[in-house]
């Protein structure tokens, strides 16, 4: 069997993840709606399965909307998935759809706020501790990305 191609975008210092957690996923229709509902199954789940600030929420529901938005926009396929892990110190979040192009790396440069689009990995690529592309086995692909998500030290950090 061979390996299946992958693309991973790493900040310095951050390395393997071990899960502790089991994990959840859900398939959500490629409509209008799924960002929403995307936002909210993160935040839910996050609320039970992590030990996460506020701004490491906000920072998770961003993020996987724009990655759902992307797959609603380049994917032919009715449904996405949504799986979500908690592992010693991660939280990653991946969306699979049914277009199997890979993603390129991006640039530390902001792109052109002309025009539509390019915006949202860009996000992604800035708020993400590890994030990257991964070809699956049904000829599609799972775009994820991870986030530090442990409990903040400091009182009134943590949520309620």
């Amino acid at each position: 069997m061979g390996v299946e191609p992958q693309h991973t975008h790493q900040a310095a210092g951050s390395g393997p993840s071990r899960i502790t957690q089991p994990s959840l996923t859900e398939t959500l229709p490629t409509t209008p709606d799924a960002p929403s509902l995307a936002r909210t199954l993160v935040r839910s789940w996050l609320s039970r399965a992590a030990q996460c600030t506020d701004e490491q929420v906000a920072n998770a529901e961003l993020l996987v909307s724009e990655l759902v938005s992307n797959a609603i926009k380049h994917t032919s396929g009715p449904l996405i998935a949504l799986t979500m892990t908690v592992t010693t110190d991660v939280v990653r979040i991946s969306i699979e759809d049914s277009d199997a192009r890979l993603l390129a790396p991006l640039s530390d440069v902001p792109p052109a706020h002309s025009g539509e689009g390019g915006r949202g990995l860009w996000l992604v690529h800035q708020l993400a501790d590890k994030w990257g592309s991964t070809a699956i086995g049904s000829g599609g692909k799972a775009v994820w990305f991870e986030l530090a998500c442990r409990e903040a030290s400091s009182p009134g950090a943590n949520r309620t």
